[in-house]
């Protein structure tokens, strides 16, 4: 088994490398934490477009039930006249 030494670049070399490393990672940390508030105000976005999609969807089916003709008491003809017959059947 090699150590792990024997594997190492020469200081010449690995300086070199080092520097061009630094050269071209110039700006980074500035766009990467400007890439991660960006990430953090587009899922707060997203959460909140979910969140009133929920409850626009919820409002609509609220006002769909609550208009319908049981919510306010009066059946439709037939429905009564079934549920009549049904009631009548059991007896």
């Amino acid at each position: 088994m090699k150590k792990q030494e024997d594997n190492r670049m020469p200081a010449g070399m690995m300086a070199h490398a080092v520097a061009l490393a630094e050269e071209q990672a110039e700006g980074f940390g500035e766009s990467c934490r400007r890439y991660r508030r960006w990430a953090a105000v587009r899922r707060c976005v997203g959460v909140v477009v979910l969140l009133v999609a929920a409850v626009l969807t919820m409002g609509s089916v609220m006002a769909a039930v609550a208009n319908g003709p049981m919510a306010k008491g009066a059946w439709a003809t037939d429905v009564a006249v079934e549920n009549v017959n049904q009631m009548l059947e059991k007896i």
